[in-house]
Order: structure tokens, then sequence, then C-alpha cells
């Protein structure tokens, strides 16, 4: 399956995201400028694991019913993703975390 966008109101993309078989991937990389005080890289990975769906469909009042990458894109296309982004960063357990920064020498 190929990766979609969470994004914010404003259409920003905050993560890439795809169904695997733990629950849902989700993705971001960031690369600084070279040679400037934000020139560091960033990359963080992470996977929403099936038991933390509960949260993202009471707290968006989705029917359970419907799949979650349904679900991760209603809440992206209401102009929501920013506040559910809040959410896997803190309320919402995730797995399988790989997180890789590089700074310019």
């Amino acid at each position: 399956m190929a990766e979609k966008e969470l994004k914010d109101s404003k259409g920003r993309v905050l993560y890439y995201w795809s169904v695997v078989d733990k629950g849902i991937n989700f993705n971001f990389e960031v690369y600084g400028e070279k040679g400037t005080a934000l020139s560091g890289d960033s990359e963080i990975i992470f996977t929403m694991p099936h038991s933390e769906y509960h949260k993202v469909y009471e707290k968006y009042a989705i029917d359970p019913s419907v799949p979650m990458d349904v679900a991760i894109e209603q809440i992206s296309n209401s102009g929501r993703g920013a506040e559910l982004a809040k959410d896997l960063s803190g309320d919402i357990e995730r797995v399988d975390q790989f997180h890789w920064i590089s700074f310019d020498d």
C-alpha cells in the first residue's frame, strides 16, 4: 500500500503513514539547511498498534467498524491532523519507534 499523508488544517504534511501488520506506521523526515543553525537532519518512524485504535475512535467520535486507515483519512480531511499528531506524541502508545538525528559537521 502506498503511503498516505496526515495533514494539518493548512494542508501541511505532518506524517506519512501506511497500514502494516502491527497497525499503522507513521514516518517523517526533515532535512536541515547545510551550513546553518538548522543543519540537522531527522527521521521519525513508529507504529500505532491495533490495541490503541480504540483511543482514536473514541476521541474523534468515529464508528469503530470503520477501518483505521479510513478513520485517519477522515481526521486528516477534517483539519484535525495536528491534533492526532499531538495525540501520537503523548496519549497513544507507539511501538517499533526509531528516531535518527544527524548534524552537519
